[in-house]
């Protein structure tokens, strides 16, 4: 069953533009329900939030009650509200209730003795028929289901389960019945960068689903994300020449920095003009995310330090002026302010909606730029709509199909944008390695950092752990590495006219 297309009359999810949490009370006058806004959450609104809907058109109680207690639980502190977080749950809670309907099964009946006729345990042996089936496929895309998948759609379901406890809906003493706890002790292996290991415990339950730990792929990292060849590196650096210089800059910074695309594209005009210069190792320093305050969106809203060369630095600061900036800053919603993208497309719109322009569109005392008064329900859909499809369109159907159409031997070229990031920490490890003489493990820890990854086990996939002798990290390193990486620049981009 397709967790995606729905049969006429089956389950769906719907979402709700601007999502208000309201409390109701009785009055005692007049016997009637009174709505006010959450105490907890307060009166601002939740932009597309996700409904469950049953075969026969009617909101699912259940399923609702449980994406409504997670945002009175993580959304009362309204930066902790992700849309995406949530509709991952809706979509997850989807593929239960159709499984619900299809098998007349209700979700609260559960056998005191025979645990194949409670619903958890007949639940747990359908996904286990849905990777069968992918597995038997071959894996093709739209079969059955991956045990990943499959894994986070249990968890969902014994979320779901957990919060029909703590509402009241079920007793502990059921909840007891819908499957059982377990401990684990898993082995972590060159945790801290050695040979060691160490063991850790672990809870789980007996309906866990097992997922088997694929080998990593050495031209890949972070799933699909992969680092380019040197020659790849040439064949774009030849064709990008041929494209706008803010597609072009959006480019050499992903390249300079390792930053995603996301980052990139919500760069605001403040947050170069307020780059701090350090002059003992001669570059700047920005910091985005990490709180409400900042304007730029990262990965999971984690606070990253984006470290730029004064060339670089430079580049960006004259195209914030010049009149290509300019003149598409006067014409979007934010005009021509501090507070503007650094980067916009030629109709004026951002290349990526930030959270802070989701909420500002919702907020009806806010005067965004141009824009006197609050979004339309329209404008609303656009702006959450915007997720960088723009370049990434720009790099599906012109730039690849430029490539492989100028030379036989390119015909099959490809390469994602986040493909940058990996080629920018392979290019800076290669340098601090091989150039400067660093140890792999320093080497490791350093990229880690200038990522901003989470811990090293997420930069380890870009090493091979091969041993290197040589002298530590030096004041010098890093501004070396940028002028290497500088080199790697189209001169197009470093000499154009931008007034």
């Amino acid at each position: 069953m397709s967790r995606k297309k729905a049969k006429k009359g089956s389950p769906r999810l719907t979402y709700v533009t601007d999502f208000y949490a309201l409390e109701y009370s009785v009055n005692k006058e007049t016997g009637e329900l009174d709505y006010q806004p959450s105490a907890k959450i307060g009166s601002k609104p939740f932009p597309r939030f996700p409904v469950l809907i049953k075969g026969n058109g009617e909101p699912w109680t259940l399923g609702n009650l449980h994406l409504t207690h997670k945002l009175m639980a993580r959304g009362r502190y309204k930066d902790q509200y992700v849309p995406k977080t949530w509709a991952n749950w809706a979509t997850n809670l989807l593929t239960f209730l159709r499984w619900l309907e299809e098998t007349d099964t209700d979700p609260l009946k559960f056998h005191p003795v025979h645990e194949d006729q409670r619903p958890t345990y007949r639940f747990r042996s359908y996904l286990e028929e849905l990777m069968e089936k992918k597995r038997r496929s071959g894996n093709l895309r739209g079969v059955g289901l991956s045990a990943s998948t499959a894994g986070e759609i249990h968890g969902t379901v014994q979320a779901f389960y957990r919060t029909l406890t703590q509402k009241g809906v079920i007793t502990p003493t059921l909840l007891g019945l819908a499957w059982k706890d377990v401990d684990k002790l898993v082995k972590l292996i060159n945790y801290d960068l050695t040979n060691t290991a160490k063991l850790m415990r672990v809870k789980s339950s007996d309906q866990a689903v097992k997922r088997t730990k694929k080998k990593q792929d050495p031209t890949k990292v972070e799933g699909k994300l992969r680092p380019l060849t040197q020659k790849e590196q040439d064949v774009i650096d030849k064709f990008i020449a041929q494209s706008g210089i803010t597609v072009r800059l959006i480019f050499t910074v992903a390249r300079c920095t390792g930053a995603r695309l996301q980052t990139i594209c919500t760069l605001r005009g403040s947050t170069i003009k307020n780059a701090v210069y350090n002059a003992e190792e001669d570059h700047y320093l920005i910091h985005v995310g990490g709180t409400s305050l900042s304007l730029v969106d990262t990965k999971g809203k984690k606070e990253e330090t984006l470290i730029l060369s004064p060339e670089l630095h430079n580049l960006l600061m004259r195209y914030w002026s010049g009149n290509i900036a300019t003149s598409r800053r006067i014409q979007s919603a934010y005009g021509n302010t501090l507070d503007n993208y650094l980067f916009l497309h030629k109709n004026s719109a951002p290349y990526y909606s930030s959270r802070q322009e989701i909420n500002d569109a919702r907020d009806p005392n806010y005067h965004r730029g141009v824009t006197p008064v609050a979004a339309t329900k329209d404008e609303k859909r656009k702006i959450d709509g915007r997720k960088g499809q723009g370049i990434k369109t720009y790099i599906k159907d012109t730039l690849l199909p430029r490539i492989r159409n100028s030379d036989p031997k390119l015909k099959h070229f490809d390469f994602s944008f986040h493909d940058l990031r990996a080629t920018f920490g392979m290019n800076t490890l290669f340098k601090l390695m091989d150039d400067e003489g660093i140890n792999s493990t320093d080497a490791l820890l350093k990229v880690c950092d200038l990522m901003n990854h989470s811990g090293v086990h997420v930069t380890t996939a870009y090493l091979d752990f091969k041993r290197y002798k040589g002298d530590g990290y030096t004041a010098h390193t890093q501004l070396k590495i940028e002028t290497r990486l500088l080199q790697k620049v189209p001169d197009d981009v470093m000499n154009y006219n931008y007034e």
